[in-house]
């Protein structure tokens, strides 16, 4: 597990990237997109490859790295450590590293249903688990 993720479990702050920051602060970190898309009139989502980043507004309020199979697996080049967790990423392998680094986390019942787990850490990041895929999905603080 790198760096940069375990800081992200243990704080919510991914890189320089944070919930709350404004769309200027969040282009001077990552850069301008062109992979842009309105769910309506003042929400927003950019996307920097697995990275897609949600602003209300002006206001950056989520930050979700995909690791599904098949999809790009490298963050923007402004981060030093760049690659995901793989999907494969079994449950039990990632809670070993928490409880390694001394990352407090707890099962999160309201998005844990059916064949889905969610685990949440001290840093309001939660991890969400396909149980039937035996893998980790996405990856997001909001």
């Amino acid at each position: 597990m790198t760096n940069l993720l375990l800081t992200f479990f243990s704080t919510g702050v991914l890189g320089g990237l944070a919930r709350g920051m404004t769309r200027s602060e969040l282009i001077a970190v990552l850069g301008d997109t062109t992979d842009t898309f309105q769910s309506s009139s003042d929400i927003e989502y950019l996307r920097y490859g697995p990275l897609q980043v949600r602003l209300d507004g002006d206001q950056v309020t989520q930050i979700l790295l995909n690791c599904i199979a098949g999809t790009e697996t490298r963050l923007p080049s402004v981060f030093l450590e760049t690659e995901l967790p793989p999907p494969s990423l079994e449950l039990y392998t990632i809670l070993e590293e928490l409880d390694a680094h001394q990352i407090s986390w707890s099962v999160d019942q309201a998005w844990s249903f059916d064949r889905q787990v969610c685990i949440a850490t001290v840093g309001g990041v939660r991890l969400y688990f396909d149980l039937d895929r035996r893998g980790l999905q996405t990856i997001q603080a909001f």
